[in-house]
């Protein structure tokens, strides 16, 4: 069974690149470029990740963690956080995400951590960024 991941990026380019090279991964992708639409796609697929961009307008990445993490069906989804700032790690931290992984960012690298984050879902354990 095909791994279902969220990904929330505003640079439609990259949402485009991540999408299909996951998908080339086997992954069933489901991509939006803000964050209410996220939110609509982690509430309806329950995905096994999320992949969010910290930063962008209106609902940002932070705020997507928050409202995942409140809510008790959705609190253990694997949350990854992709952003320029390494600043954003900490905020990230703060409000739930799993992983971080600054960009600009190899492909390679950001599939190894999306795998070893999916396993140790799978696994029930619990990640810690």
């Amino acid at each position: 069974m095909s791994n279902c991941v969220v990904i929330l990026e505003d640079d439609p380019t990259l949402q485009k690149t991540l999408g299909h090279f996951l998908k080339l991964e086997g992954y069933d992708v489901y991509s939006a470029g803000n964050g209410p639409k996220a939110m609509e796609l982690v509430e309806l697929l329950r995905p096994d990740l999320l992949c969010v961009d910290v930063f962008m307008k209106g609902m940002n990445g932070i705020d997507v963690v928050k409202k995942v993490r409140s809510d008790p069906a959705l609190a253990k989804t694997p949350v990854l956080a992709i952003s320029v700032s390494e600043n954003a790690k900490n905020d990230m931290e703060k409000v739930g995400a799993n992983e971080f992984l600054l960009k600009p960012f190899r492909l390679v690298n950001f599939k190894k951590i999306l795998d070893k984050m999916l396993a140790v879902h799978r696994d029930g354990e619990h990640l810690d960024l």
